[in-house]
């Protein structure tokens, strides 16, 4: 696959479209008797599968994990998927596919914060309080969910 804007673009759309129509295949499976547990394996084998295969093909290297890092890859890929799709399973059966919808696009912002606390210490930075969040553009002044922004500041002090 020769990667450029066009191929990112493709790549970009059927993604937004995967994500998109989930929540109504997760309805229909849990319509028809499907427990958590059976729709994540439905949803995350396949894709593991795909993507070994791609890795395998086109660039063996992104298979390697350092074995310090083992806790992340478990800790994240492991738990962190399992997790985030169970509750968003839970959230699509409760809740309007909207609200899971807009629940699903503060994944990234939850991950950093995460992130921030697990890797703050080993960057020399302490938290030095509760963090935050702000939203700056969204709905009210911008067209394009593109231009939507969130800032997440969490103060530090040098240790």
């Amino acid at each position: 696959i020769i990667m450029n804007k066009n191929t990112a673009l493709i790549f970009a759309v059927i993604s937004g479209i995967s994500f998109g129509s989930v929540g109504v295949f997760v309805r229909i499976f849990t319509r028809a008797g499907f427990d958590n547990i059976s729709i994540l394996a439905a949803r995350v084998l396949p894709a593991v599968l795909i993507l070994l295969i791609l890795f395998l093909v086109f660039d063996r290297s992104l298979l390697k994990i350092r074995i310090r890092d083992i806790w992340i890859f478990a800790c994240a890929g492991i738990l962190g998927t399992t997790g985030m799709n169970i509750f968003f399973n839970e959230s699509v059966t409760r809740v309007p596919l909207s609200l899971t919808a807009v629940l699903l696009c503060l994944t990234p912002a939850v991950v950093m914060l995460f992130s921030a606390v697990i890797f703050i210490e080993a960057n020399g930075y302490e938290a030095a309080g509760g963090g935050r969040s702000s939203t700056i553009d969204g709905p009210w002044n911008k067209e394009s969910r593109e231009d939507y922004l969130t800032e997440v500041q969490i103060p530090v002090r040098k240790t």
